[in-house]
């Protein structure tokens, strides 16, 4: 797995984080 993979799975995992959090909040 190349760096730009990796970095790109990383990314990805803190939008969800993020988006699972504003959801959260707006409740």
């Amino acid at each position: 797995m190349s760096y730009r993979g990796i970095n790109w799975v990383d990314q990805h995992f803190k939008l969800t984080m993020v988006a699972s959090n504003l959801t959260r909040v707006t409740r």
